[in-house]
């Protein structure tokens, strides 16, 4: 085993050094686009390093109050023990961030992933000041340990046990031993298999790392950087802050109007997103599935076309080793924002055939899975 790994992580978390722009740490990207690591998240186990998370506590008699002024899901309807996935707007509908918003009883917590921590913070402390509220920024102060793969699940079962296995999606354990101390762990996660957030204070990051690799070795596990678990996350549309997230003028155009509650109205962002559903939505993302190999890969930017007239442009895109061939995200007129349609996309040595399809790309293995019955060892 590279120990690298280990001694990388532990350096890390050991001089507190958190993200300060939102394109990702250098620890999370030290490991990325090898094959190994999308191997892993796809067949085994992945673990990667979320540091560039914005993480936060709110709590006080107001907590679910705040929570549901700055995040478009009705935090209201949360369970305790519960997670939802949702968005922070600005107040002109644009997108500033995804979060994650967890119900721990008397208190929210909020992961966040797209824009600084810093800017969030603002969003919070700006509407926590007429309210009976405390708001704590945990970034630098917390650690996220993300688990991805179809036996994800196996591994944190044998270490925490068998509680795992009865937790579902978007729920939460808390003070499972790990490392030198508790951690909290969520399943939550963008890559299509099993996912999982490991929460644990920053001084106790290293030995959970370790005790994650070492563990990890029966089930082949390789850590995985930021463009490895950024391409699974296309894969499976999972919204990415950083390419389609940015590209759009309106949360709408993300195609995420299923993530809407209309009986919610009151929320940063509500009047311009209300607008924008009672009238025309000029521009959607939709999924290109690309002819060709991974030179016919497009760039971002490239021209999406058909019969000669230009419709948009790519906003995301990778080659699949899945597919064995380039997928891509584009922001492209309304009006042709359908499956099934075929298009053009510009390349530097001419153009490629391409198809709309629905998300997501791929069929993840992990939904050939039986938790209660499978085993990597006997796979």
């Amino acid at each position: 085993m590279n120990t690298t790994w280990k001694s990388s992580l532990v350096s890390h978390y050991s001089s507190s050094s958190v993200l300060g722009e939102n394109d990702g740490c250098e620890i999370a990207k030290a490991f990325a686009g090898t094959d190994s690591e999308y191997k892993a998240v796809r067949n085994s186990v992945a673990i990667s390093d979320n540091c560039h998370y914005g993480k936060f506590r709110v709590s006080g008699s107001d907590a679910m109050d705040l929570m549901n002024r700055v995040v478009m899901a009705d935090v209201g309807r949360l369970a305790i023990g519960r997670a939802t996935w949702t968005f922070m707007l600005r107040e002109d509908g644009s997108t500033m961030c995804d979060v994650y918003v967890v119900c721990a009883g008397d208190e929210y917590l909020l992961f966040s992933e797209g824009t600084t921590p810093a800017e969030v913070l603002a969003a919070l402390v700006a509407e926590s000041a007429s309210r009976s509220v405390k708001v704590e920024d945990l970034t630098t102060n917390v650690a996220l340990i993300g688990l991805d793969g179809p036996f994800a699940w196996e591994l944190l079962k044998e270490l925490v046990g068998v509680r795992m296995l009865g937790l579902r999606y978007l729920e939460f354990l808390e003070n499972q031993p790990l490392g030198d101390g508790n951690a909290y762990v969520i399943r939550a996660g963008k890559s299509g298999e099993f996912g999982y957030q490991v929460m644990v204070p920053n001084d106790q990051a290293g030995a959970v790392w370790a005790q994650l690799l070492e563990a990890g070795q029966d089930f082949d596990i390789q850590p995985a950087g930021y463009e490895t678990m950024n391409l699974c996350r296309l894969e499976n549309r999972f919204i990415n802050m950083h390419c389609e997230g940015t590209a759009t003028r309106n949360t709408l155009e993300l195609n995420c109007r299923v993530m809407i509650d209309r009986e919610k109205d009151d929320f940063i962002g509500y009047e311009a997103i209300t607008e924008a559903l009672e009238g025309d939505v000029e521009n959607r993302i939709i999924g290109l599935s690309i002819e060709g190999g991974m030179n016919d890969t497009p760039s971002l930017g490239a021209e999406v076309s058909a019969e000669g007239e230009v419709f948009g442009r790519i906003v995301n895109v990778a080659f699949s080793p899945a597919l064995g061939k380039p997928i891509a995200l584009a922001l492209v007129a309304s009006d042709v924002a359908y499956v099934g349609l075929d298009f053009q996309v510009q390349l530097a040595n001419g153009s490629r055939d391409a198809t709309s399809v629905s998300a997501p790309f791929i069929f993840n293995n992990s939904l050939t899975v039986r938790p209660q019955e499978d085993s990597y060892r006997n796979r």
